[in-house]
């Protein structure tokens, strides 16, 4: 059994049967505004993001971006991470064959 598929009928058929569904259906102006305010967020992130990029010794050192107001809700995770590599070298200093698989 085989089944052959025009792709461009079936996109162009999803198209007309979308095009059917959201009849009447409009978006809102206030989402609009949403939308343009998240691609002008996005746009000064990407513009901040390229500006921070520079090439050093043959590396390039990229800065993170970040959204506005991000920084901030961001919990404090040293204590975990403490945690997580005591643990580890607990593990590391009862099973030698583990921490030699780990360094190779």
């Amino acid at each position: 059994m085989s089944v052959i598929v025009n792709e461009s009928n079936v996109s162009k058929q999803l198209s007309e049967f979308w095009d059917l569904e959201k009849l009447g259906i409009e978006a809102e102006v206030s989402v609009c505004v949403c939308v343009c305010d998240e691609e002008n967020i996005d746009n000064d992130i990407m513009s901040e993001f390229e500006a921070g990029i520079s090439n050093q010794n043959k590396l390039y050192k990229v800065k993170f971006p970040w959204k506005p107001n991000m920084k901030t809700l961001l919990e404090n995770n040293e204590e975990i991470a403490r945690k997580r590599f005591l643990k580890l070298r607990s593990r590391f200093n009862n099973d030698s064959s583990l921490f030699e698989d780990y360094k190779n």
